[in-house]
């Protein structure tokens, strides 16, 4: 539990500085979860409506596992209401950059454990902008 601690550290952190967000995108809120294996996770997300009824996710995490999967943050998109496809090419279309990446999920950007909530808050609240403009 200590390990998870530390990562809500990071992310009460990151949300206690953050701007305010627009009306119609609902957040920051504070997710915490441990994976089989040992992985844990502390995020903070948004929810975003856009056309006909799909809704998604901009989401921020810091994880931290032993083993295989490399420890660090991600600012990602993924779809609560309809597909991922439906997220994708909304995202595409208005022209929010995307990380090379297998995952079907839309990253933003992504950095190492150690860097600066400051950073990592300055990013995701950049994302959020993109997606509000966009509406």
């Amino acid at each position: 539990m200590r390990c998870l601690n530390e990562l809500r550290q990071k992310t009460k952190e990151l949300r206690r500085d953050m701007k305010k967000l627009p009306a119609n995108i609902r957040g920051p809120t504070p997710y915490d979860h441990i994976d089989e294996g040992d992985c844990f996770h502390s995020t903070v997300y948004c929810e975003v409506d856009i056309a006909d009824g799909v809704r998604f996710v901009l989401e921020v995490s810091i994880r931290r596992k032993t083993g295989e999967e490399k420890d660090g943050w991600e600012i990602y998109a993924f779809a609560r209401k309809g597909s991922q496809q439906q997220v994708n090419d909304w995202l595409k279309k208005k022209k929010i950059p995307r990380l090379p990446s297998d995952s079907n999920e839309w990253i933003f950007e992504e950095f190492p454990f150690n860097e600066n909530v400051e950073t990592v808050r300055a990013k995701y609240e950049q994302l959020i902008n993109r997606v509000y403009k966009a509406l």
